[in-house]
């Protein structure tokens, strides 16, 4: 009996594995991409685009970069802000 469960029980994973691994996962890495849309400390901007401080501010100083004022502080980088910003540097 315990030999019977065992073996549907391991077909019904491996199954599932299978179906799983097997399956489109665009649409979930999509919508999970959509959703982690956040705003990012000057140091996670900076190393994404991998400049110094110096160069930072002065793109921020030059308004060529936006950024999102959270108190009299405290200032964010929008994800977004941050691809077009790439994109408009493109040659």
């Amino acid at each position: 009996m315990e030999t019977q469960l065992y073996q549907i029980l391991h077909g019904l994973v491996t199954k599932a594995i299978s179906e799983t691994i097997n399956r489109d996962l665009t649409p979930l890495i999509s919508r999970i991409g959509s959703q982690s849309k956040r705003l990012l400390t000057y140091t996670e901007a900076m190393t994404h685009l991998h400049i110094s401080k110096p160069v930072f501010y002065r793109l921020l100083r030059q308004n060529r970069l936006r950024r999102v004022q959270i108190d009299k502080k405290t200032f964010r980088i929008d994800q977004e802000d941050l691809m077009q910003f790439i994109e408009s540097q493109k040659v």
